[in-house]
């Protein structure tokens, strides 16, 4: 899940181990909601034209998030937890 003040996207993949592999070909569905128009998240906009521009820079984001985490140390993310 990716959310900004405005939207929140949220992705579902194809299962991998590693989060380096995924890659926009492993998503099989989502949901798009515009938050400032929809708070309760009642209507799905996901492939919306209308969004299309912004669900695809939040998916990039999203991914490149992904990316990042599976380089962490496993130890340094239960630090920041516990901290």
């Amino acid at each position: 899940m990716w959310r900004t003040e405005k939207h929140k996207l949220i992705l579902r993949l194809n299962r991998k181990t590693n989060a380096n592999e995924y890659d926009k070909s492993d998503i099989i569905g989502g949901e798009f909601y515009a938050l400032k128009a929809d708070p309760q998240e009642w209507n799905n906009r996901y492939n919306a034209k209308v969004f299309e521009i912004q669900q695809a820079k939040m998916a990039n984001e999203l991914m490149d998030h992904l990316k990042s985490l599976a380089k962490l140390n496993p130890q340094s993310i239960h630090q920041k937890i516990t901290l």
